[in-house]
């Protein structure tokens, strides 16, 4: 069963006496300090914290109890420590011993200093029950923890049974009760009970108590300085996380992952520097922080940093594009909507610096040389941000006059890598050009003919018919008869005759004009036709 009965007559009543005590210290400590004390005052003030010896919250009638109040970091100079019970002062020293504990000494006690806040309570409670269940008054996790079943002495009988929330969880001859390793979801109601005579028969007695279990350091956090990170800035992972008040002192490590690889080895420094960033570095990031015994271990949230390019474009170019022997060559470095008056420039001819790190984008050749021809580049860089950037290659070549006028306007500035550096490409162009050519011939053969079709007259009727030519089907002689008499004879002498024979075909076969029809002409033959006179013919 469970006796919490204290003397409550003799317990003081609680008032705001503490927090007036300890400002009337702290004024007249303050009272006395000098101009330099003073200072020292804005520094960081020193954590107190209360331990207990034995390591117990619970201690029954009549046992000792020693306080101890602690600095972190510990002081050098002697300080004066003031002792608070219920927030009423008690005495001075920094140690408070209690050699009987009685009831009315039960409560939360709190210790403090001129220099220091108040440290946070700690609670005594003192029992008259036969048996406690005593456990430490300030759990955290990851401690190895031991909680007693603990009676008076000649009390003692039998097994001890330990309970967690209702369930057992030990029955054994042993006291104690031990938790390796504690966590937070091992907090809870804890109860044991134990046998004890009581009048010669043996009784069963239980005590419940509460433990609970403190969180050693919170949950990291990663963070990045600065918040806008630009290519080429040096950053800053900070791993931020807070010990426990009572465990100020504990010795804790810090890690760096990126993209769930180590970055940064385990230390005790709680930062992680990248100088000189560039883009290939970002990602995703968190941090993990573990007690240097390795028995607590806890990671932050994953922290994605994008680190953004300063110059996204840089191109080098040439004016004019065509480069003859005595032109005015200007070369420009061209940075794009990204230029800024601290960007540096620089120019290289076959990897060899023709102008050194300047604030001017341009590099200009007077007269330009056929020594002037090569593969140029430039670079770009800021004073503030240790990275550079440099262009890609232009081939720029020089021409004499007389290359000048066989090639017209062809252009004889080319990048590297360009047309004239591709076989592949000229044989595409000139297949191109040949498939170009077929097509026009092919296109000039189809209109001929279209021309020729239309030029060709339509086809005739039948009934319509006209017979241009007709072959003859036979043919007719005709024959000089003798003509007549002289008196008759109309033709003057010497004439002659010439007749013809003509053919005449009375079918068609084709309305065209046939240009290999045979025209016939007929044979004319002279005859001399003479006079019969007395004397015979004439």
């Amino acid at each position: 069963m469970i006796h919490i009965a204290r003397k409550q007559e003799e317990k003081r009543p609680q008032t705001s006496s503490f927090n007036t005590e300890t400002n009337k210290r702290r004024t007249l400590y303050a009272g006395t300090m000098s101009a330099v004390t003073f200072i020292l005052l804005s520094c960081t003030e020193a954590k107190l914290g209360i331990s207990f010896t034995p390591n117990w919250a619970t201690i029954l009638q009549g046992e000792s109890m020693t306080m101890t109040c602690t600095e972190t970091p510990v002081q050098q100079n002697v300080q004066e420590y003031s002792w608070y019970r219920d927030q009423q002062p008690l005495q001075s020293s920094e140690k408070l011993i209690i050699r009987s504990a009685e009831p009315w000494q039960s409560g939360a006690y709190q210790c403090t200093t001129p220099m220091s806040s108040p440290s946070d309570p700690l609670s005594l409670d003192v029992h008259i029950d036969p048996v406690i269940l005593q456990v430490p008054p300030s759990v955290h996790e990851g401690d190895d923890v031991s909680m007693r079943c603990h009676s008076a002495p000649g009390y003692e009988m039998g097994n001890k049974e330990f309970y967690y929330e209702y369930l057992q969880i030990a029955n054994s001859a042993s006291d104690t009760y031990s938790i390796r390793n504690i966590n937070m979801s091992q907090a809870g109601t804890y109860r044991c009970v134990k046998d004890i005579l009581n009048g010669g028969a043996p009784y069963k007695y239980w005590f419940i108590t509460r433990l609970s279990v403190k969180e050693l350091y919170s949950k990291p956090v990663i963070t990045v300085t600065p918040d806008h990170v630009i290519e080429g800035t040096d950053v800053t992972l900070t791993c931020s996380t807070s010990l426990s008040p009572f465990r100020a002192d504990t010795a804790i490590q810090f890690a760096f992952y990126k993209n769930g690889e180590l970055a940064q080895e385990f230390e005790s420094s709680d930062k992680y520097r990248i100088q000189s960033v560039n883009v290939k570095e970002s990602g995703d990031f968190n941090c993990e922080v573990r007690t240097a015994s390795y028995r607590l271990t806890k990671r932050s949230d994953t922290k994605h940093i994008q680190i953004q390019e300063w110059i996204s474009s840089l191109e080098i170019k040439v004016s004019p594009e065509e480069v003859t022997h005595g032109d005015e060559m200007h070369l420009t470095c061209d940075t794009g909507a990204q230029a800024a008056s601290e960007l540096l420039y620089a120019f290289y001819r076959n990897k060899e610096t023709v102008q050194r790190f300047s604030s001017s984008n341009k590099h200009l050749v007077v007269s330009a040389q056929p020594e002037h021809s090569g593969d140029y580049t430039c670079e770009v860089k800021t004073s503030t941000y240790n990275v550079t950037k440099r262009s890609h290659v232009l081939h720029v070549q020089i021409h004499s006059e007389e290359d000048h006028t066989e090639r017209g306007t062809n252009s004889d500035v080319s990048d590297k890598g360009g047309i004239a550096g591709q076989p592949y490409l000229i044989a595409a162009l000139v297949s191109s050009l040949l498939v170009l050519l077929i097509v026009v011939i092919l296109a000039f053969v189809f209109r001929r003919r279209l021309a020729r079709t239309r030029r060709k007259p339509p086809p005739s009727h039948p009934e319509k018919e006209v017979i241009i030519y007709e072959e003859p089907t036979r043919s007719e002689n005709i024959t000089l008869a003798p003509g007549p008499p002289d008196n008759e004879n109309t033709e003057p002498a010497g004439s002659e005759l010439c007749y013809a024979e003509i053919k005449i075909s009375s079918k068609a076969e084709d309305s065209m004009v046939r240009a290999d029809n045979p025209v016939i002409y007929a044979e004319v033959k002279k005859t001399t036709i003479r006079k019969k006179n007395g004397n015979g013919i004439s």
